[in-house]
């Protein structure tokens, strides 16, 4: 029951965060349909929270309101940066990997984790540049303000490693993390086939449902959907590498060290994720401010890429 309960908050809250941020756009809720292109009443249900909304769903609308898909999910708390990234601290884990046995997982998730910041930076610039398409600007503009090729940010069909993308990203924090399908769904309190039909794509996946899961994983919700797919694998397969480095490990203390490594990135990660989108902004805006633009129209553009 009070599984069930928490589940109800999330998806209320979720609901909350998708018409508080329709309301900071000004948007009606006609407007976001359009926008969109979801039925007014099942829009009308998804923000009152009657229903849950489906994790494609929230992507759409996301790009509809131009917010990254994280805005829309409940905060998770993050370690202070001064914790994270004080010179001892950082000193002290990197003398983890001299003494661990795990020091090629390690590689691997940090090498995992620079590339995924490398495509945030683009994924921000990619709403910019889209806000400056609407905005009627010239692509040559659009290019200097941004080093975005039109091919970049036009939109297209996204050719990702498997068609179950996010499916997949659950499955691979979940072997890394060491779980069984039936393990996890014990913790979630659902079937021991649910997390299979999840994996497989084969079900609608809830965003409160995913949010759930992220928490067990000790992950963001966002870092389970790829919105930004490539063409490539090599960022999952050197992840899942990591799962299998893991597993070579004997050692409890060893184990525990490399836990502390995990999560130690992973808080870098979030940290760095959430001030990637403003730093950009700034940039993007500072481009435009020399190429002449009034400060006028460089706050409209810029603020609505990412307020």
């Amino acid at each position: 029951m009070a599984k069930h309960t928490t589940t109800i908050s999330l998806r209320y809250q979720i609901a909350q965060k998708v018409r508080s941020w329709r309301l900071k756009r000004k948007y009606t809720l006609k407007d976001l349909v359009g926008k969109a292109n979801i039925n007014y009443h099942t829009l009308l249900r998804y923000e009152q929270g009657t229903c849950g909304i489906p994790i494609e769903r929230l992507k759409v609308i996301a790009n509809a309101l131009s917010i990254p898909i994280r805005n829309l999910f409940p905060r998770r708390k993050v370690l202070k940066e001064s914790s994270c990234f004080d010179e001892a601290r950082s000193q002290e884990m990197y003398n983890f990997i001299e003494k661990i046995e795990g020091r090629k997982a390690i590689y691997m998730l940090t090498k995992s984790v620079r590339a995924e910041e490398e495509s945030n930076i683009k994924a921000a610039r990619i709403r910019i540049a889209k806000n400056l398409v609407k905005a009627g600007f010239a692509t040559d503009i659009i290019y200097r303000a941004t080093g975005l090729l039109t091919e970049e940010y036009a939109d297209r069909e996204s050719i990702g490693c498997t068609s179950q993308n996010g499916g997949q990203e659950i499955k691979k924090w979940r072997i890394i993390r060491g779980y069984t399908q039936e393990e996890l769904a014990k913790k979630l309190d659902v079937g021991p086939s649910q997390i299979h039909h999840y994996e497989q794509g084969s079900i609608t996946l809830l965003s409160e449902r995913l949010w759930e899961i992220a928490r067990e994983l000790s992950v963001n919700a966002e870092d389970l959907i790829k919105e930004y797919k490539e063409n490539d694998c090599e960022g999952e397969n050197e992840l899942l590498g990591l799962a299998r480095e893991y597993r070579k490990i004997d050692n409890q203390e060893s184990r525990d060290e490399l836990n502390i490594w995990v999560e130690f990135l992973l808080q870098r990660k979030q940290i760095y994720g959430e001030k990637i989108d403003k730093v950009e902004r700034m940039k993007v805006a500072n481009n435009l401010l020399q190429l002449g633009f009034s400060t006028d129209v460089i706050s409209k553009i810029v603020t609505t890429s990412f307020t």
